[in-house]
């Protein structure tokens, strides 16, 4: 799991981390869908306990990141579905 090694090493950084964010967010949904969420969180704990905490942020950015492409994919579907309805 290269991000994991990506996510340590920004430990020491807060600047650059939204992007990786965003990548784990798209990398995590793409394998795993609405699972996504709750591995990201389950795995911010382990990182978080291991005594990364800029890391465990930079996972739980990641994590509300997907909940909001999940919104934004559902609520683009769901506005699709209404505008080809008779």
């Amino acid at each position: 799991m290269l991000w994991v090694m990506a996510a340590k090493e920004q430990d020491e950084t807060v600047g650059a981390i939204s992007p990786l964010a965003n990548r784990i967010a798209h990398d995590f949904l793409a394998t795993d869908g609405i699972s996504a969420i709750w591995k990201l969180h389950l795995v911010a704990g382990v990182v978080y306990e291991a005594g990364y905490r800029s890391a465990a942020q930079l996972l739980l950015e990641a994590a509300d990141v997907t909940e909001e492409l999940l919104q934004f994919t559902n609520s683009k579907r769901a506005s699709s579905y209404q505008s080809s309805s008779w």
